[in-house]
């Protein structure tokens, strides 16, 4: 087997360290940035690694791995991004830069069948993201103020010069929100492919522009599109069970917890869903008068949104609540 290079990031430098058959061979500390990729790729050589079978296995941390996955991977290596749940192994009492890269290394060289090559994300994916994500900052904080400028006005002597301050400013974060969603239409009318998800997730009833959005960033631009479960376990909203033997912990239920936006946009699609006129808001209605609680069924509903969006997006058409198959055996 070949050796495995374990990268463990940082903000300002990043541990890599090499692990072969006989254990752990090396660390070293470089600076996160293209010099330093330069400098991890000379150390690897400068120990006789073979660089282009070797495994590069990065620790995703945001932003801070993008320098190294882009750096390697722009030298023709290959890039394994891992979530730290991935390489998880028990507990550990020494927590160290160091000890983190030797893990990820042991495990790239454990595990080299298990592991998926990064590819970069298209640029267009990566300027809509930055986009949502100065959207996000502009509407949370026209949030906050509107709750400032409602507790502000609940006093009995509160102030009108405050109160006018704020107005303006709530008025301004309404008005840059709306410059970055048409920088956002912009961005998707330029691309076709995006444009003819876009009608294709409209179809499905409730789904709107935040679901499109939220979609198109995991996906990576509808190129890789997941099943309906995977994605749904993804979103924390698919249900898990629990047993051991007879023993039943805490019964089946969903994590609730994953992605925090993609769960916001999902909530609000499924309310939509349950209100407008259709099947969804008769499949609601009805386990509610059987009884069900109101947000075991509305998790329900979250999970048909999910598996008809997937469906429409990997059959390349749009929703018909009368489809069926035809023929077959």
């Amino acid at each position: 087997m070949q050796p495995c290079v374990g990268i463990d990031v940082s903000s300002e430098h990043f541990h890599a360290a090499i692990y072969a058959a006989q254990g752990q061979v090396a660390c070293q500390r470089f600076d996160n940035t293209l010099n330093g990729v330069e400098a991890l790729v000379k150390w690897c050589d400068d120990h006789d690694m073979p660089l282009q079978q070797v495994w590069f296995v990065v620790e995703n941390t945001g932003v801070y791995s993008a320098t190294v996955c882009y750096g390697l991977h722009e030298r023709g290596l290959r890039v394994a991004l891992l979530s730290p749940l991935q390489v998880r192994d028990g507990f550990r009492a020494r927590k160290t830069d160091e000890v983190d890269a030797a893990r990820l290394a042991e495990y790239g060289y454990r595990f080299a069948d298990r592991l998926v090559a990064w590819e970069p994300p298209r640029e267009t994916v990566v300027r809509l993201a930055h986009w949502l994500q100065i959207r996000e900052q502009h509407r949370d904080r026209w949030q906050r103020l509107r709750n400032l400028l409602e507790s502000i006005q609940r006093h009995p002597r509160h102030d009108a010069a405050s109160v006018q301050h704020l107005e303006e400013e709530i008025t301004r974060c309404q008005r840059l929100q709306s410059e970055v969603e048409e920088q956002i239409g912009q961005l998707i009318a330029g691309d076709a492919e995006l444009s003819a998800r876009r009608e294709q997730v409209f179809s499905v009833r409730g789904c709107g522009e935040g679901m499109f959005w939220q979609l198109a960033m995991v996906t990576d631009g509808f190129r890789d599109i997941p099943t309906g479960r995977r994605l749904a376990s993804w979103a924390g909203v698919c249900p898990h069970e629990r047993r051991s033997g007879r023993r039943v912990r805490h019964g089946t239920h969903s994590r609730g917890y994953g992605n925090e936006e993609f769960r916001r946009v999902l909530h609000m699609a499924a309310l939509a869903a349950v209100r407008l006129p259709g099947e969804l808001r008769s499949y609601y209605l009805r386990k509610v008068g059987e009884g069900k609680p109101k947000l075991l069924v509305l998790n329900n509903v979250k999970n048909k949104l999910l598996h008809r969006v997937v469906a429409c997006l990997r059959d390349g058409r749009c929703y018909s609540s009368e489809y069926a198959l035809v023929g077959g055996s």
